[in-house]
């Protein structure tokens, strides 16, 4: 079997959670799997260094309009090189083109939010038609696979889950000397509350924001609150917010951090937080758990799919419950904090990056 896969989320010296998703879901398959994967991409050198030499193909997309490409270039490749199945890392897929489609919908969130606008209706639109076609339908959990059913009840008997998995990598955490390091330069030696992800309304950064002045006005401490991430849309939003606050000494926002460093970040934080309203699977309380560092998190849609029901959790997205919720963590006895640090590693081992590779290679297999 032939499989030619959309990889335009391979971008320079950036690696977003679609290009992880895809990353991990290929590395057990690079050099082992009896098919032949053929990756269509913008530049060979935006690939991983982890997929770089192995018997995965690397085809060049020419520049083009992004419909253009999605609907002429892409199939075109495919038929090109006689490709078998045709899979995208995300919901757009070609719609023509002889040949079988898998893809993923990690979630539905704009249609479900209601700050979302006009441009996302066409995006409802854009997959009403890929569900339609695609022959398989992945999701990252049984949430969004819930929620996808509900929007679309006709595509149920298409869908899969296949939970995304996390790098062997992250199972390796920082030294305490690279701990250290990282507090001092990113905290100024101060203990600190961790936040990654963007910044978009639904994430409640301006609740966390609202919810840790209120902790620390209390308790008089000098913890950082650390902002790890963000989007071009919002951040300047959240920094505004923050100026307005003047609390920039203590609220401390990074739109990039590299992949060594946000590993020792998780490492180093005394704890991570989601105040979150909807994720379709939630990959930084994953990273989190698995690099020992306790989360607190507002237990709502996919997010207990990976936490299960460990400490500690926001009871309602308020600025009140989420203040608790933090002053509930920082009053956690050592021993207790150690043993949610190993709840937390526990559950983390079921994502495991081969089963996702295995149950991808069993889907392929029953598409022959």
């Amino acid at each position: 079997m032939n499989i030619c896969i959309d990889a335009r989320e391979f971008v320079k010296d950036k690696k977003t959670g679609i290009s992880r998703y895809l990353e991990n879901l290929l590395l057990p398959l690079k050099n082992k799997s009896e098919h032949e994967f053929t990756l269509l991409g913008r530049d060979p050198s935006f690939l991983p260094d982890s997929l770089k030499n192995s018997r995965i193909k690397y085809i060049n997309i020419p520049n083009a309009p992004t419909l253009i490409t999605d609907q002429y270039l892409l199939p075109k490749l495919a038929r090109k090189n006689n490709a078998d199945i045709f899979f995208s890392p995300y919901y757009k897929v070609p719609l023509c083109g002889n040949f079988k489609r898998i893809i993923t919908v990690h979630d539905i969130m704009f249609l479900k939010l209601k700050s979302f606008g006009f441009k996302h209706c066409l995006t409802g639109i854009q997959l009403r038609l890929a569900t339609g076609k695609a022959d398989i339908i992945l999701t990252d959990s049984e949430f969004s696979k819930n929620d996808l059913c509900e929007y679309l009840p006709n595509i149920s008997n298409k869908i899969k889950v296949v939970y995304p998995a996390i790098s062997p990598a992250w199972n390796n955490p920082s030294d305490r000397t690279q701990s250290t390091e990282i507090r001092n330069k990113y905290s100024d030696g101060q203990p600190f509350l961790l936040y990654v992800g963007n910044f978009k309304p639904h994430k409640n950064v301006n609740l966390l924001i609202d919810a840790f002045l209120d902790y620390t006005s209390r308790v008089k401490n000098n913890h950082r609150l650390l902002l790890a991430g963000g989007d071009t849309v919002n951040f300047n939003r959240i920094n505004e917010y923050i100026n307005a606050k003047d609390k920039n000494n203590v609220i401390k926002t990074y739109p990039y951090v590299s992949e060594d460093e946000l590993k020792a970040l998780y490492s180093a934080a005394d704890w991570f937080i989601s105040v979150s309203k909807y994720e379709g699977f939630g990959y930084p309380l994953l990273e989190a758990m698995v690099s020992g560092c306790p989360v607190i998190y507002y237990p709502c849609t996919s997010i207990p799919e990976v936490t299960e029901n460990i400490p500690v959790q926001i009871e309602e997205l308020t600025m009140k419950a989420t203040a608790n919720a933090i002053s509930k963590a920082f009053d956690t006895s050592t021993d207790e904090r150690f043993k949610l640090i190993q709840q937390g590693r526990q559950k983390a081992e079921k994502f495991s990056r081969s089963e996702s590779s295995e149950m991808f290679q069993t889907i392929i297999k029953s598409m022959m």
